[in-house]
């Protein structure tokens, strides 16, 4: 492979296929104008991209789907990543929700949490990766999950009800805000081309217990 990126069209949406000897600079700048150049041909069409070729983190992503909705009327609504999938704009609205409500500074773990590994925390806590069975999340604070979170996850440690937690794909174990408990259960949301989504969802201390809610439902009117 020659070209720093090659576009591939597939049933639902684009898999950018990426050069890994290239510079991710020079990939952006390749994307940028490929899409602008063929701005008419996509149209305004709502795309879930795949990226294929290379390991991009967050910041890498996000330069990714920016160089393409800049430069072309595509708008990219679901990306997928480790054969899962994220919603793109709940990750965007995940970083808004906290920087606004999360008061205190936070303690970013980015790596994912494994089995038989504890993390504290005398702050709020975000996690970009996945959490296992047997690990442990503790926080004095928020706590916020980008990947799959299972095990113990424990917010608000200074009984302080008003945390919250939130994962983008909630899994099997244990919950506890304040003095609060709960069963951690994963829920599933059905789309019209996938499988068993996983829904993105929102843990807060409602009318005296514990109750989880969609994230695209709270905050539908921000996404």
């Amino acid at each position: 492979m020659k070209e720093p990126c090659l576009i591939k069209g597939q049933a639902h949406g684009l898999l950018l296929q990426l050069n890994p000897d290239v510079k991710f600079e020079t990939i952006i700048y390749d994307i940028c104008g490929k899409f602008a150049s063929a701005r008419d041909f996509f149209g305004a069409a709502h795309l879930v991209l795949s990226v294929a070729g290379m390991d991009l983190d967050a910041d890498q992503m996000e330069a990714v789907i920016q160089a393409i909705e800049y430069n072309s009327d595509v708008v990219i609504t679901l990306v997928t990543e480790r054969d899962g999938l994220r919603d793109a704009k709940a990750l965007k609205q995940i970083e808004r929700f906290y920087y606004d409500k999360i008061e205190e500074n936070a303690t970013i773990v980015a790596k994912s949490v494994k089995n038989g590994e504890t993390i504290i925390s005398d702050q709020s806590l975000i996690v970009l990766g996945d959490v296992a069975h047997e690990a442990v999340l503790q926080a004095a604070g928020s706590i916020i999950v980008l990947g799959e979170m299972c095990g113990s996850i424990c917010a608000g440690r200074k009984n302080k009800e008003s945390s919250f937690i939130i994962s983008m794909e909630p899994g099997e174990g244990h919950l506890s805000i304040g003095q609060l408990e709960m069963k951690l259960e994963r829920p599933k949301k059905k789309h019209f081309f996938f499988k068993d989504t996983p829904e993105p969802m929102v843990y807060e201390i409602r009318s005296g217990q514990i109750e989880g809610v969609s994230f695209y439902e709270k905050y539908q009117e921000n996404l």
